[in-house]
């Protein structure tokens, strides 16, 4: 009897396995027309060639601005690190954002801006080197940006040569 039903129950169970798998066709793997346009379309968007920035005055205040304003940030030997780095880090860019995560504001020489900063090699439209006064002499603050219209960021702080000597 033991024999009998579970013969049954794996008769039952190879039924039901069978039933289950049906008549399945293989997955169309072809993207559908409307997918296969989009992915065209980003394709080609991604691969135009992104127009150069020409230097406008508008472009030439905003690389100043932006670098007085990362002195003014810098230069603050007396805060936190923690208080500098929340106020530098969105003035940096990313290779900035690592090279500067460790610094310890007490070791920066300069306390303030003394004077406007003024643009020294503009080149090229996209990376700026401007000269900024200090109490501690005048630092060369590289800056650059990834096209026309997008923020000035800054790449690197050079100290003068005398500062911390």
């Amino acid at each position: 009897m033991r024999r009998s039903v579970l013969a049954a129950a794996l008769m039952l169970s190879a039924v039901l396995v069978t039933g289950c798998a049906g008549d399945q066709k293989p997955a169309d793997t072809a993207p559908s027309p409307s997918a296969n346009e989009h992915t065209q379309e980003h394709f080609e968007d991604d691969h135009r060639p992104i127009p150069s920035p020409s230097w406008e005055e508008s472009d030439r205040s905003a690389a100043i601005t932006a670098a007085e304003t990362a002195m003014r940030a810098f230069a603050r030997p007396t805060i936190t690190q923690k208080e500098w780095w929340a106020d530098i880090e969105p003035l940096l860019n990313q290779q900035a954002s690592l090279d500067y995560a460790y610094v310890q504001p007490q070791s920066i020489p300069a306390t303030k801006v003394t004077g406007p900063g003024s643009i020294t090699d503009d080149e090229s439209a996209l990376v700026v080197f401007v000269d900024v006064p200090t109490d501690a002499g005048i630092y060369n603050i590289i800056l650059n940006r990834q096209g026309a219209g997008e923020p000035w960021l800054v790449a690197r702080f050079v100290p003068p040569e005398s500062a911390g000597n």
